[in-house]
């Protein structure tokens, strides 16, 4: 009986080990669907700001880091439940193309989902019609698909003037079941 027992425990432990390796998290162990709380535990960083965006909630984080380089990274909230992280970074200090060379290793072919794909994503999210600025001369935009569904994608054209470069990342199936169910009302401040 205790062997059953062991064999049983066993199996449900690889189960979960399996299920907690399908899912997406970042460097720092952000995963789809945390709330604030467990989001700010995992960043430790005690200069952020708090926001709206539309329907989401935004948690604002100055002094975050991203693939070692300084960010600013923004958590984006929907009914509580994180639903896409955006990270600023200086494009002085990243080179463009190493970093989208190394995520071409991490997530594999370009081309994924569309610049348009993006602001829908933006937009189905925040409730409020966004798009990425008219592309110009030195733009780019590329994207790639992660794990969990996740639109992964790194532009300039969030930047007013294309000296930031941002790495984006959206749970597209939180997005697209939000999107189904209505867009509803904004959640409470975060924060509070």
């Amino acid at each position: 009986m205790k062997k059953l027992i062991a064999t049983i425990l066993a199996l449900l432990l690889c189960g979960v080990a399996l299920a907690e390796g399908d899912g997406f998290a970042l460097e720092n162990g952000v995963a789809w669907g945390m709330g604030q709380g467990d989001v700010l535990a995992l960043e430790g960083s005690a200069d952020v700001d708090y926001e709206t965006m539309g329907l989401a909630n935004v948690l604002d984080v100055d002094d975050a880091a991203y693939r070692g380089f300084e960010a600013d990274a923004k958590y984006l909230f929907r009914n509580g439940a994180l639903a896409a992280v955006l990270y600023e970074l200086d494009a002085g200090d990243v080179n463009a193309d190493a970093l989208a060379a190394a995520l071409d290793g991490e997530y594999g072919g370009r081309g994924a989902c569309d610049a348009s794909r993006l602001g829908d994503l933006m937009s189905a999210l925040t409730g409020q019609s966004r798009a990425l600025n008219a592309e110009r001369a030195g733009d780019f935009y590329f994207d790639w698909i992660g794990p969990a569904d996740t639109c992964v994608a790194l532009t300039n054209r969030f930047s007013d003037d294309g000296d930031d470069l941002y790495v984006c990342f959206f749970d597209q199936a939180a997005i697209a079941a939000l999107a189904e169910a209505g867009l509803g009302e904004p959640a409470p401040a975060l924060g509070d």
